[in-house]
């Protein structure tokens, strides 16, 4: 396969990707999230709803939460963050290779969370004039707008520390150096002094995955074919930080990487586009002056044959890789040695991290089995045995995935790239509903 493998890239970076080429962004990514009030869903076109579990509808289901279409704020690849007092979004789109992304936040509370957001009402923040490099002079980039915007791409999930948002991104304005940047944004309600942006992580190309985070630190991988670890604490005080005052440790993978890195028990495991796959301990690569030298005692790398974009997915002793060429592993923790005698193989690129849940009880009793509902780019969600790899069916969605699944209540719901909001029964696989998330009309 690895000589068909740029091929593949292309293929799946035209029908996928954005801003290169003159393409423009599909959106459709977003994982649905799951709250008290609700299922939320961002739309590919800018659309938020509230999905309720109760009455099998969206909220207010004659409009959107979030109206994207008509504000055209662009298209959803990352989750929404919800707490109990905001919502945080992220979008870009792009005309022909100038692309603009938005970070949005909007005041949560009962009495507004139906409401549309068509005027000023309900944004968390003040006015705020676009955001310019440096060089650039600040009045060519438009009036003020109700939510941040800069000149880039964010495909991955935003993510909350503390009152700061982190997210990653390709390059600013145009400027191919540096390639991406890791932004921290204050997310303090009203007007602040300056643009919002606390400080700028450069790197040397895009950072398409999601960044995760523990305690202080940010772990994320980057297009410049490296996994870092950045330190998010108040003390450094650089604006952009060209020196790498906040860098803790960076390795080097074989390829371009833009899978989200798990972190589970002081190891970090992710993906890179030659193929590979690592399971990094974090005291070992402190320790690695190098950042590019596998600690034989913890660290491990295994050859997946194709393209990684997928987050892992970690249970129990087992670490799950999927990959663009359709094929899930099950790789032993410690050693990264197979468990199955081969992998799972389904139609379709894996973009979006399997679901892992317990499958129906059996008729005789005991244990249920353990499954993964893996999403194809084509057209399901499939059903893969985790004690031995074997594929047991699919929920036909009739429409590509390349949005996680979510499990809950024993029935799975689905994000599809045809704007439907699905849900199946995880007993016996069929469709319990599907809402349009345009219009909030059951689909057919």
């Amino acid at each position: 396969m690895r000589q068909f493998l740029p091929a593949l890239l292309a293929l799946f970076a035209f029908a996928a990707l954005a801003c290169t080429g003159g393409l423009s962004p599909s959106g459709g990514w977003a994982e649905p999230v799951v709250t008290e009030d609700g299922i939320f869903v961002a739309d590919k076109n800018g659309d938020l709803r509230v999905f309720d579990q109760d009455s099998g509808r969206f909220l207010d289901s004659g409009d959107a939460f979030f109206p994207g279409d008509d504000l055209g704020v662009g298209k959803f690849y990352g989750k929404p963050i919800i707490t109990e007092d905001a919502i945080f979004l992220s979008t870009y789109d792009c005309r022909s290779a100038d692309c603009e992304a938005n970070v949005i936040a909007i005041n949560r509370n009962a009495e507004n969370l139906n409401l549309q957001r068509r005027d000023s009402s309900g944004y968390l923040w003040g006015d705020l004039r676009p955001y310019t490099p440096p060089n650039q002079d600040p009045q060519s980039r438009g009036d003020f707008n109700r939510w941040f915007n800069i000149e880039t791409e964010i495909v991955g999930d935003i993510a909350l520390y503390g009152d700061t948002l982190i997210f990653g991104t390709s390059e600013i304005g145009g400027d191919k150096h540096p390639g991406g940047f890791l932004i921290a944004l204050d997310t303090t309600p009203g007007r602040v002094d300056g643009d919002r942006i606390k400080w700028m992580f450069p790197v040397e190309k895009r950072i398409w995955g999601s960044p995760i985070i523990v305690d202080d630190t940010a772990y994320f991988t980057s297009m410049d074919s490296h996994v870092y670890a950045v330190d998010l604490s108040e003390g450094i005080s650089e604006k952009i930080d060209t020196l790498h005052d906040r860098l803790i440790w960076s390795f080097k993978t074989d390829g371009a990487a833009t899978a989200d890195p798990l972190l589970v028990d002081g190891k970090l495991y992710v993906g890179d586009f030659e193929g590979s796959f690592y399971a990094l301990d974090l005291e070992a690569r402190i320790r690695d002056t190098t950042g590019r030298t596998l600690e034989p005692a913890g660290e491990w790398k295994f050859d997946a044959k194709a393209w990684i974009w997928a987050k892992a997915v970690v249970d129990g002793d087992i670490v799950y890789v999927a990959t663009l060429d359709g094929d899930v592993f099950a790789l032993n923790r410690d050693s990264g040695q197979p468990v199955w005698a081969a992998p799972a193989g389904i139609e379709g690129q894996i973009v979006a991290q399997p679901a892992i849940y317990d499958g129906p009880p059996p008729p005789s009793g005991g244990r249920p089995d353990r499954l993964l509902a893996v999403p194809s780019g084509e057209d399901a969600v499939w059903i893969v045995a985790t004690a031995n790899g074997q594929v047991l069916g699919k929920f036909a969605t009739n429409s590509g995935v390349k949005a996680s699944p979510v499990v809950k209540d024993n029935l799975i719901y689905v994000h599809t790239l045809d704007r439907e909001f699905q849900w199946f029964s995880i007993g016996d696989r069929s469709q319990l509903g599907c809402l349009k998330l345009q219009s909030g009309e059951r689909c057919g």
